[in-house]
């Protein structure tokens, strides 16, 4: 009645017991125990000794109840009036213990110091067989008990020591703050960062219990075999028992542990069969399956004439030596089998006139070969552990990654820190031995990973957040091989041509996306390089011709668009490789104009002289290039300007001087138009709206309507360069349907380094490469609007505005255009001044 009163009132939100549950902090009432990590702590290392690590957080119940959080079930009792109150209702572990969703939390269990080995976790490995009566928590065995603070010890990771130079504080710098106490605040925080660590220290294959075909097993005690137990828990008294046996219906040999009895774990002799394992009473007569299990050993025994088996299910052969490898059959029974391989003496990898020492141990080859994905145990694929572990124990995470292999430069000390070794003047650095064939008593072929650097100075390490990966093959025979291929793992190669406190930043580099050995195996070669640099708060990127390795030749280049109307244009490139010392160069040609920039603007029609047959040019530029038709028949002037209703040829009578100069000195054309194309009386076909021509088969450009069934509309464009014929072809066209019959604004656009583009009001609807120049334009044919010169090509519609450039005009500048609308003209060149009288 309180709590709804104070609720009504306002005094407290209707949901405040249910947003932050109440906390109650129990311990067992029985037997001693701590936490594996100090939930209750902040100080280091978590694993200090204090009363409260006994104490560990559940949550109490809440009912909503009319719209309000009311407590459910809450009881507590005391022991006489001066007890101190105990809680005796339900609950559940804090949601700050257990995180939730992606954020589970793990390894943060109770761990019980009178019966090692036994742990109440909330979030237990496998599938325990009960639940402890007194708190409710899953009760589970770890064979890395009663250790389990000296592992856990070991997720207090190394301070990482502060370099002096870096900073130092002052003299009269407060002293740090000391650890703040833990707060409701703070707790979800804490233990995530506890859980992360003790993940890093967690051991592999040490829970038992689990479930399989419906029994209660226990795991990891040899090989892949499990046994099953019926366990008895006796946890209501010190120092608690935990007493197994045989699942029916095998003979009765019970292990009972508690005590001093506890401290040795689970052992004894086992049998195997069909069923799994069983433990023989003392005095059971020898069994040919007999295990003899001894916690925490590796104790192998003999296995007939196929080797020695140990407690994981190993078993191994003696070892076969020959002049170049060490052989040693392994089994498993679930891996399969392989052979360990070890070289006696390191293979020479040879390339150019350089070699390099390979040595491997343990190498598990199958068949006649080592691939690195067999070697991975599901588990790992599981997890996607991508590096091999020569300290590898679990069958988990699979024997047969404890391998280990080194690549050497020829004549370098192998217990030295590896050095990035010299590929045709290149840095190259092992990441994965991938694969290795092999023939006999040799190596027929290696394949190796790893990263491939261009040397930078003021820096000799890993590029690793960098894109750089590529896969080196070696093939011969014997103990000597040559480099005989070399490929890119991943998109491209990235190498920047400089570096600042070891991080590339915003400095020039290198992409590549293709490397392959030169002719004859002296060099490398890369292929589809292209420089990338920023300017301006802008990103250039550059094409650049092949390079090759060791002696790279970067010739002086023109940039794409460098007679650009911009007042500071890049134009030239010149590029520099310091094999050596790693001084890179890049030289940068900029074009600086002043005054207002040029528009490239040669030829503009607005269609708006109300009649006769004239069009004017009233671009400014030049001698005007005015047009004109034989007759005003199938011309309809009017306000949105000139209509053609029947077929029309307005045509310049000359030669376009000034177009076919200009765009053959730019290398470049733009065709801009605000047309409306006549609905339902064009046929199928192509319909000249503009072009620059003497025929259909001699044209230097034109632009066309091409129509298709069902009045659906394309755009057509046709290009002459020295690398088309004389049509123009290949010529560029818009999709099917793109050109509607609605006032449509049109832009065709060609740039130096051959892209042709086409927009639909500001959108690209296509696009390609035309290679060649605009040299091959023919200087005596003229431009035209409304059909092609000698006919047949009669285009019907609606002219608002038609311009030519001697530039191709940008994405952006195409946009702004098309905003501006058909009534702006384009920006006309400045005003050239009179000739002196």
């Amino acid at each position: 009645m309180l709590l709804r009163a104070l609720v009504d009132g306002g005094v407290l939100p209707p949901d405040l017991l249910g947003v932050a549950l109440p906390l109650v902090w129990r311990r067992h009432p029985a037997l001693p125990m701590v936490q594996a990590l100090a939930l209750t702590q902040s100080v280091s290392p978590p694993n200090v000794p204090i009363a409260g690590r006994q104490l560990v957080p559940f949550e109490l119940p809440v009912v909503r109840q009319d719209g309000l959080d009311l407590p459910d079930g809450w009881r507590f009792t005391a022991e006489g009036a001066a007890g101190w109150p105990r809680y005796g209702g339900g609950s559940s572990p804090a949601r700050e213990w257990l995180g939730a969703g992606e954020a589970k939390l793990y390894d943060l269990p109770l761990v019980a110091l009178s019966l090692p080995g036994l742990v109440l976790d909330p979030r237990p490995d496998g599938d325990p067989p009960q639940n402890d009566p007194a708190l409710g928590l899953p009760v589970q065995y770890r064979y890395d008990l009663p250790y389990t603070d000296e592992v856990h010890a070991l997720a207090q990771l190394p301070r990482i020591p502060k370099d002096p130079r870096e900073s130092s504080p002052l003299p009269d710098t407060a002293r740090p703050e000391p650890p703040r106490p833990l707060t409701r605040a703070d707790y979800a925080a804490h233990w995530r960062r506890l859980a992360e660590r003790a993940a890093l220290a967690a051991a592999d294959g040490v829970t038992a219990f689990a479930r399989q075909d419906g029994r209660t097993v226990l795991r990891h005690l040899a090989s892949v075999h499990a046994w099953p137990v019926s366990a008895t828990f006796a946890l209501d008294g010190y120092p608690g028992e935990l007493r197994l046996d045989n699942a029916a219906p095998a003979p009765s040999a019970p292990l009972a542990l508690t005590g001093e009895t506890a401290l040795p774990g689970i052992q004894g002799d086992f049998a195997g069969g069909a069923g799994g394992l069983r433990r023989l009473p003392a005095g059971a007569p020898a069994d040919s399956a007999q295990y003899r299990l001894t916690a925490g050993s590796m104790a192998a025994g003999l296995a007939g004439d196929a080797g020695y088996t140990d407690q994981r299910g190993l078993v191994r052969g003696a070892s076969l030596p020959a002049t170049n490898l060490i052989r040693t059959p392994l089994s498993h029974p679930t891996a399969g089998d392989v052979q360990l391989t070890t070289t006696r003496l390191p293979l020479t990898l040879g390339h150019g006139t350089a070699s390099w020492r390979l040595w491997f141990r343990d190498l598990p080859a199958q068949g006649a070969a080592f691939t690195k994905a067999s070697a991975r145990s599901p588990k790992a694929v599981e997890l996607d552990l991508d590096g091999n572990d020569p300290e590898a124990r679990s069958s988990d995470y699979e024997h047969r990654t404890g391998y280990e292999w080194r690549l050497r430069p020829l004549g370098d000390d192998p217990d030295e820190p590896a050095p990035g070794l010299d590929l045709f003047g290149l840095r190259f650095f092992p990441l994965v031995l991938d694969r290795v064939a092999f023939s006999g008593d040799g190596v027929a072929a290696v394949e190796v990973i790893g990263r491939l650097q261009l040397p930078v100075a003021g820096s000799d390490d890993e590029q690793t957040d960098l894109s750089n990966c590529v896969r080196l093959t070696f093939s011969g025979g014997g103990a000597e091989l040559r480099l005989s291929a070399v490929g890119i793992e991943g998109d491209a190669l990235e190498w920047p041509l400089a570096v600042s406190a070891g991080e590339a930043g915003d400095a020039p580099r290198l992409r590549v996306g293709r490397v392959a050995l030169a002719s004859g195996g002296a060099g490398l070669t890369v292929e589809q390089a292209r420089l990338y640099f920023h300017l301006f708060q802008v990103e250039w990127a550059v094409g650049l011709p092949p390079i090759g390795f060791p002696n790279p030749a970067t010739p002086p280049f023109t940039l794409p668009g460098a007679n650009g109307p911009d007042p500071i244009v890049p134009q030239r490139v010149a590029l520099g490789l310091d094999m050596t010392g790693g001084e890179h160069t890049l030289n940068l040609t900029l074009a600086v104009r002043i005054g207002r920039p040029p528009t490239g603007l040669e030829a503009l029609y607005r269609f708006d002289e109300g009649g006769g047959t004239t069009v004017h040019d009233s671009s400014g530029t030049g001698e005007p290039l005015h047009l004109n038709a034989a007759s005003a028949q199938g011309m309809s002037w009017g306000p949105n300007g000139l209509t053609l209703t029947k077929p029309t040829l307005i045509r310049s009578g000359a030669p376009a001087a000034k177009l076919n100069a200009a765009m053959k000195a730019s290398d470049e054309i733009s065709v801009e138009a605000w047309v409306e194309p006549v609905s339902g009386l064009l046929t199928s076909g192509q319909f000249n709206l503009v072009t620059v021509s003497s025929d259909a088969e001699h044209r230097n450009v034109t632009v066309q309507q091409r129509k298709g069934l069902l009045n659906s509309s394309s755009v057509d464009a046709w290009l002459r360069t020295d690398a088309t014929n004389e049509e123009g072809a290949p010529d560029l066209a818009t999709p099917a349907g793109s050109l509607s019959a609605s006032l449509t604004h049109l832009a065709y656009t060609r740039s130096a380094d051959g892209r042709t583009r086409i927009y639909i009001n500001g959108q690209l609807k296509a696009e390609q490469n035309v290679g060649g120049s605009l040299d091959a334009w023919d200087d005596r044919f003229e431009l035209a609007l409304g059909d092609e010169i000698t006919g047949g090509r009669a285009w019907l519609g609606t002219y608002r505005m038609v311009a030519l450039y001697s530039r191709a005009l940008t994405a952006e500048e195409v946009s702004a255009r098309f905003g501006a609308g058909p009534a702006t003209p384009p920006p006309r060149p400045e005003a050239r001044p009179s000739p002196p009288r």
